[in-house]
């Protein structure tokens, strides 16, 4: 990039907003960096609160929107199934973590606390005598602390989780515990895969995609349909993060076959919110118009399910999700129809939330109603000076 100071700002802010407009539209990350350079610049040039603050908000939105495309990124809008499995019992009765499901509802506090527990519980456990008790015990810790990985910065926890999986499946060999094997190869994948997209690391990723069609070979859909489901899930969300949608796409759409409408509903709407992420992102990278219809549809049978009453927060990101689609479609076809649609489903995400309640959903709703409404008016402006000048 040059040096910024030696153009007009008028000029470095109409390049900015063009240049992430036009590398959102195309899934460039080139543009999208070179786009975060200049609002830098904007912001830390800025003299009044009111600039500082929009440019502030604009990196957020960018930052956000590279990490979306990124495949090697965590990021929010992709969600995986935690496996319900009623034999999976923890060391710990005081905290009540009585299965895996349970440890999502947490907060740091009570995580660190159980990580404190389990390791105190495998100092008193003698492998030897009792090698499934050490292993129950090194999957709950692993557990715990990829839950507090993801809350945290960095990979490290994440890490000590995969080791403490992987120590456990020393004892959960498959021939001896069919079910609990394939149970911590899921979680193994989800955290390498968890590892994988933070640290940018493809090979991590390609050892999830290992450890869920490991998992496969028990969790069959005849015998364990559920698990069967969320491991397919599991996988789909694994592949995709690498670029290999069809895959993915492949991978959720066999999920689908098991978390039916009428049977499951919410986890239904899970994939299909992952399959509209995984059609966008390929549609993007693909300029196809078709795949972001296909992921257009996709979003809405999610809304079916995921509405404001039943919960803000998975409704607004599925909104937005949607927005974020209909405003990449609007490049293709029925630009200003869809443009419209898009723009006026992240003013009703915005609307909805209050930044306490959610401040990356707030900030994203914010940026991108503005960036939608911004688009429109030039789209309405071009058309009108387009038109020929009545005669007088």
């Amino acid at each position: 990039m040059k040096d910024l100071k030696k153009f007009d700002r008028q000029l470095v802010e109409e390049a900015a907003l063009s240049g992430y407009e036009y590398g959102l539209q195309v899934a460039d990350k080139r543009l999208i960096e070179e786009a975060i350079e200049r609002f830098l610049f904007l912001r830390d040039s800025s003299t009044g609160r009111f600039d500082r603050d929009r440019w502030s908000m604009m990196l957020s939105s960018a930052y956000a929107e590279l990490g979306a495309l990124n495949p090697a990124t965590e990021n929010i809008q992709q969600e995986e199934l935690v496996l319900e499995r009623g034999a999976e019992h923890d060391a710990s009765a005081q905290l009540d973590l009585t299965d895996v499901e349970n440890i999502k509802e947490l907060d740091k506090a009570s995580l660190e606390k159980a990580i404190a527990v389990h390791r105190e519980a495998l100092s008193g456990i003698d492998r030897e005598r009792a090698p499934l008790d050490w292993a129950k015990t090194q999957y709950n810790l692993g557990e715990a602390l990829r839950r507090l990985g993801e809350k945290n910065i960095g990979t490290s926890q994440l890490e000590e989780a995969v080791q403490a999986f992987r120590l456990a499946l020393e004892e959960r060999t498959r021939d001896k515990v069919p079910l609990d094997w394939a149970a911590t190869q899921v979680h193994l994948g989800r955290a390498l895969a968890s590892a994988g997209r933070r640290a940018k690391d493809d090979a991590k990723i390609e050892e999830a995609i290992k450890a869920f069609r490991s998992a496969l070979m028990e969790f069959t859909r005849e015998r364990t349909p559920t698990a069967w489901a969320g491991a397919q899930n599991n996988l789909g969300n694994s592949l995709a993060s690498i670029a290999r949608y069809e895959e993915g796409l492949a991978a959720h759409r066999e999920a689908l076959k098991e978390f039916t409408l009428e049977q499951s509903p919410a986890n239904w709407a899970m994939v299909q919110n992952n399959i509209g992420l995984s059609l966008l992102r390929s549609g993007r990278r693909q300029n196809d118009a078709s795949k972001l219809e296909e992921a257009v549809d996709s979003l809405r049978n999610a809304l079916q399910v995921r509405t404001r009453e039943r919960g803000p927060e998975k409704w607004a990101l599925t909104k937005l999700n949607l927005g974020t689609a209909l405003a990449a479609l609007s490049a293709y076809r029925n630009a200003e129809e869809n443009l419209v649609e898009a723009a006026e489903a992240f003013e009703e995400v915005f609307a909805a939330l209050t930044p306490n309640l959610n401040p990356y959903l707030y900030r994203w709703a914010m940026n991108a109603a503005l960036i939608a409404k911004r688009r429109l008016t030039e789209m309405r402006e071009r058309r009108e000076s387009s038109l020929p000048e009545a005669n007088s």
